[in-house]
């Protein structure tokens, strides 16, 4: 029962189509272990969203090697425009493949922390009251990850626990299929469903609907409390 619905989400299929998403799925989830034990050791004064950020995409590509992608900081949707707005990181081809051009972005990531700290944002891993910096609402928006089929948030778990934080945007997100006001869609799908929760490192996944087709999102959360 599990399976066929992680097949009809896209987690198994990821895994029978699209080889080429399915090695950075198991990149990032391979090598946040690694970072975890890292941070703890060298960079636990870092708490703030931006910094814990640049220090796992350093980290990411320090690790990269011969891998057909790399890691780009702070990826620009429209690099020839300086309004562009920006992912927190894109996977891009060191070569083409498929439909996908040399050193183009076939996957894109953005960070949250949980929580988000400051007046109105508590809610901002799903969406924010500006309506433009919420995690998963620039993604259904097609802010981030635009023509892409997945993509990635990376929470930085710095209060409560993996069961906390998934109940809590759940529950927001049935707030949102409730709310009439909104002024995009939210369905049953853009819920997380759990794969699975570890120790130190939890990974979730969402199917979420936007204007003319869905994103399906992976969400890799790490634990970063302080010891």
């Amino acid at each position: 029962m599990t399976e066929n619905f992680l097949d009809s989400i896209g987690e198994l299929s990821v895994q029978k189509r699209n080889r080429h998403i399915s090695a950075i799925i198991t990149f990032i989830e391979s090598y946040l272990d690694d970072f975890i034990i890292i941070y703890y050791d060298e960079y636990s004064n870092i708490t703030n969203e931006t910094g814990i950020t640049h220090e796992l995409c350093s980290f990411f590509e320090s690790k990269i090697n011969e891998h057909p992608f790399y890691f780009h900081h702070e990826d620009r949707a429209i690099p020839d425009s300086g309004q562009s707005p920006s992912v927190d990181f894109g996977v891009k081809t060191r070569e083409p493949f498929g439909e996908f051009k040399n050193r183009q972005t076939v996957f894109s990531i953005e960070a949250k922390r949980l929580p988000t700290l400051g007046s109105g944002r508590e809610k901002e891993y799903v969406l924010s009251p500006t309506g433009k910096s919420g995690g998963i609402e620039r993604f259904k928006k097609g802010i981030h990850g635009s023509g892409l089929k997945y993509s990635a948030i990376i929470g930085y778990v710095q209060k409560n626990d993996f069961s906390f934080w998934f109940s809590k945007i759940n529950y927001w997100i049935d707030e949102l299929i409730k709310d009439e006001s909104q002024n995009i869609e939210w369905t049953e799908e853009d819920k997380l469903t759990k794969i699975y929760f570890e120790q130190k490192k939890a990974k979730l996944i969402s199917k979420n609907k936007q204007r003319k087709d869905y994103i399906f999102l992976y969400h890799f959360w790490i634990d970063l409390r302080s010891n």
